[in-house]
């Protein structure tokens, strides 16, 4: 535990951990910034109308900036299951590109009102809920109770977190991955190592949850060496577990247990390697560009542009984070830090940084110099930080219009 910033707790700090103070900070973290994501989407959807992309007939305006985009391919998977065709799946969208885990979910709907993207909603808002608590409570026990309230006021209002309000995966793997390092780092690798598991059918990044887990094992020197070897072997055999039976069933339904990866390339995604990294160096130019071309733009491809822009400004400040957070936990070894260089990596090696802006959120360890440097602060560094993130969040909600998350 870092003992610097648990220096700094008030008297308030010291409080027995009773379940109502456990849940009080993270709830109310998560019931005003939930109003605020929620509000502006349902505004925005009267105001502006449904994105290009959603469930026609199954999504209500007032939810579309909610339930639109990828949400579709959740929704139609829900509806009717995986296509059959598997036929230029690689240049063209398709449902292989989605892992079940949500569709499941969402299925509930078809039988059960008020339908599926409600409950698609319901489920990333309540694991955002979810992961919240469990972020606290790890955050307590890493830097102290200050340094916890603070942080999930910060994890709740980054602008990452505006995505966990979509009927999206984004909250589900926020909740599944805190949780999960939470009863790592208290020793129970068991159910730390299922709920991992469950995390892989969410989306590929989920495998980084059974990373961490495996990470926080053999750091725990208290155990020893083989038993914490034993324990990483089992829970990489329990994470993958559940992708290797999706992938055989893709295998003995579709024909193919590559689908995924393959449906992947029409989302620009590559495996890594140097292509990849290459056609990363392109994808900044284009964008870098796009204004100095000679190319008449609209006003709708302008704001189009906005996605790309905001998904290098959330590369570069995520960077920026993982610098900020070796330098907080004093080492490029710490889990932590490990952890998050592999999740802000990922556009790094598979040839785009496309919706970086909201995979961000699974690297909720950065807030800690966040919540730091708010700590530090005089009086007025944190209303005008809570200001400028509503604004912040708010501006995205509203560009859910407009182009992809």
């Amino acid at each position: 535990m870092r003992t610097d910033d648990a220096a700094q707790s008030t008297d308030v700090d010291a409080t027995p951990s009773v379940p109502s103070l456990i849940w009080r900070v993270p709830l109310l973290a998560w019931v005003t910034s939930r109003l605020v994501v929620v509000i502006a989407a349902i505004a925005g959807g009267r105001a502006l109308g449904p994105p290009p992309v959603v469930y026609s007939g199954h999504v209500p305006r007032s939810l579309s900036l909610l339930g639109g985009w990828d949400s579709y391919w959740y929704m139609r998977i829900a509806y009717h299951g995986y296509q059959h065709s598997t036929a230029a799946i690689a240049t063209r969208h398709s449902d292989f590109a989605f892992f079940p885990l949500l569709p499941a979910i969402m299925r509930i709907g078809v039988y059960i009102p008020p339908g599926p993207v409600y409950w698609g909603i319901a489920a990333a808002n309540l694991m955002f809920l979810v992961g919240l608590v469990a972020f606290h409570a790890l955050t307590d026990e890493h830097g102290g109770r200050a340094l916890a309230n603070r942080a999930t006021w910060v994890l709740a209002f980054s602008p990452p977190a505006v995505y966990a309000s979509l009927a999206y995966t984004d909250g589900i793997l926020l909740g599944l991955a805190a949780l999960a390092a939470l009863l790592a780092v208290r020793r129970k690798w068991v159910p730390a190592a299922l709920l991992a598991a469950v995390a892989v059918l969410a989306r590929p990044q989920g495998v980084f949850v059974t990373l961490l887990v495996i990470m926080i094992i053999v750091a725990g020197s208290a155990v020893p060496w083989r038993t914490r070897a034993i324990r990483a072997a089992v829970t990489a055999g329990l994470g993958l577990l559940p992708l290797v039976g999706f992938l055989a069933w893709l295998q003995a339904a579709r024909g193919s247990w590559q689908l995924p990866f393959t449906a992947q390339r029409a989302w620009f995604r590559r495996t890594p390697g140097p292509a990849a990294v290459r056609e990363f160096g392109q994808e900044v130019h284009d964008v870098v560009v796009f204004p100095f071309t000679g190319h008449v733009h609209t006003v709708r491809r302008i704001i189009q542009w906005t996605g790309p822009v905001r998904d290098l400004i959330a590369i570069i400040v995520l960077v920026a984070l993982v610098w900020a957070l070796a330098r907080y936990e004093r080492s490029w070894r710490s889990v932590w830090v490990l952890f998050c260089v592999v999740a802000v990596a990922v556009p790094f090696v598979s040839g785009t940084f496309t919706s970086e802006a909201r995979f961000g959120l699974l690297a909720f360890p950065l807030t800690w110099p966040v919540a730091a440097w708010l700590n530090r602060g005089g009086r007025l560094r944190v209303p005008i930080a809570t200001a400028a993130a509503c604004a912040v969040m708010v501006a995205l909600v509203l560009q859910l219009h407009y182009t992809y998350p």
